[in-house]
């Protein structure tokens, strides 16, 4: 498991790979600027690095701190391939059309680990055998 944070980083997927990770998941609150610039680059990316299925469970909406100031996050849950492809995305970063349960709002998307296609992915693209540096 990662934070939102750690997807600007290839090295930490890279390194759970190599200690066996087929899945990853990366929880996250990312600003609504951040997110809608990044977010989805980022997951794919990481899948990419990695050639794991990455799971970005994601935060939205407007959030009021005490003080009354509000951030706005991205929201956007996405589950991406090993291969950098969107396999499933709640594209919004509101929950229209949610699940409603104890005054709380959920969206659940969901989405199978094929490992037999993952493997065959990473033995066509062998990119582990290659790394000079991690």
């Amino acid at each position: 498991m990662m934070v939102c944070f750690d997807l600007r980083f290839p090295a930490l997927a890279q390194r759970l790979r190599q200690a066996g990770a087929d899945l990853l998941s990366a929880p996250s609150a990312f600003t609504y600027l951040t997110g809608q610039a990044h977010w989805s680059l980022l997951l794919r990316a990481r899948a990419l690095d990695s050639q794991c299925m990455v799971i970005g469970a994601a935060q939205g909406g407007d959030h009021v701190y005490k003080n009354g100031d509000i951030r706005q996050t991205w929201g956007h849950t996405t589950i991406t391939a090993f291969d950098g492809t969107v396999i499933n995305s709640y594209e919004d970063s509101e929950l229209n059309n949610a699940i409603h349960k104890d005054n709380k709002n959920y969206a659940l998307i969901l989405a199978t680990l094929d490992k037999q296609t993952q493997q065959q992915g990473r033995q066509k693209m062998p990119i582990f055998d290659c790394h000079r540096l991690a």
